[in-house]
C-alpha cells in the first residue's frame, strides 16, 4: 500500500523532473507577494491568476495584502 507520504515524495520527483524538462518549478505551498501584508488571500487552481492581478492593484493602491496559493492539496503538506 503506498501511504500519502510516499505519494507527497512521488509528486514532488515527478515536479522535479517536470523543471528539467521543462524550466518551470513548482512548489506544494507557493507565495505571491506576501511578505509582511497585513491580509492574505488563500487560493488554489484557477483562481490564483485573477487574484495576482487583483493583488497587483490592491498594492498598487496601498493596501497590504499577498496570496498564498496551495498547489497540492492531498497530502496536503
Amino acid at each position: 500500500m503506498i501511504t500519502q507520504f510516499a505519494i507527497k515524495k512521488i509528486i514532488l520527483d515527478v515536479w522535479k523532473e517536470w523543471e528539467k524538462v521543462s524550466g518551470r518549478s513548482y512548489k506544494p505551498v507557493e507565495t505571491y507577494k506576501a511578505e509582511g501584508m497585513e491580509t492574505i488571500l488563500v487560493t488554489m487552481g484557477s483562481y490564483s491568476e485573477n487574484a495576482m492581478i487583483a493583488i497587483d492593484k490592491m498594492q498598487a493602491e496601498g493596501k497590504k495584502v499577498g496570496l498564498v496559493r496551495i498547489r497540492l492539496w492531498r497530502p496536503f503538506p
